[in-house]
């Protein structure tokens, strides 16, 4: 009860109609740009490519999220994880030629993001949006974008193991993650998007805009790129 429409039935927690997991936080792996430099927002994924920005763009080493987003570029946002050898070699390709044209480094992970885009060596790259929480006083201003070719969005999840010998137990903590109080907690404290809808009063006011809360089915809709977890 109280979790947001458009996370009640996702693909994956939610599987013929019953509950698998309950979605703990949600989010999305927009392109970030540094806005005191780059002062026209980028609108495509390819706007990495531009010789402009040569060794000052990244991705993380984020496999599915990186992989699923080359693929949105040259197969469209269509299914990306559907895709046929042919279609993930182009996708590969393009990686390749990113990688060794244009990226500075391919960041080790999202706190190693945060300090490329803290200290300017990058200007844009594939991030995600609480990246732009953990930087220190004196930080460039992080901005992110939707790129017309489409975002990979992901929802994490809470379950209970088949054999889990204290069922009423886990329950409780299932509970009390999809409290308000939790829930709000962990978005306050992680940037994350929160899943409950009572628990957005709850924001802090730089929470509350981070995310598309007013409008969450439209924006599934039109990001395209919900991960779906191989193998199915």
């Amino acid at each position: 009860q109280g979790v947001w429409p458009a996370l009640k039935d996702v693909a994956g927690p939610v599987v013929d109609g019953k509950q698998f997991a309950i979605p703990l936080q949600w989010g999305s792996l927009p392109l970030m740009y540094n806005a005191d430099v780059i002062k026209e927002a980028p609108t495509s994924w390819m706007d990495m490519f531009k010789d402009e920005f040569k060794g000052k763009v990244t991705v993380t080493e984020d496999i599915l999220g990186v992989v699923y987003t080359f693929v949105m570029i040259t197969k469209g946002k269509n299914k990306p994880w559907l895709l046929t050898r042919d279609e993930l070699k182009e996708a590969m390709d393009l990686l390749i030629k990113f990688k060794k044209e244009h990226a500075l480094t391919i960041a080790s992970g999202y706190g190693e993001l945060a300090a490329l885009f803290e200290s300017g060596d990058v200007l844009m790259g594939q991030s995600w949006e609480a990246v732009s929480m953990w930087m220190g006083e004196g930080a460039p201003t992080m901005k992110w974008v939707h790129p017309k070719e489409g975002t990979v969005c992901f929802v994490d999840t809470l379950g209970i193991m088949a054999d889990s010998p204290n069922i009423d137990l886990c329950h409780k903590i299932l509970n009390h993650a999809l409290s308000p109080e939790a829930q709000a907690y962990c978005a306050n404290i992680n940037a994350t998007a929160s899943t409950v809808e009572a628990a957005f009063p709850l924001l802090e006011d730089w929470a509350r805009p981070m995310y598309p809360y007013e409008n969450l089915d439209s924006f599934f809709a039109s990001a395209g790129g919900g991960m779906k977890m191989p193998p199915f």
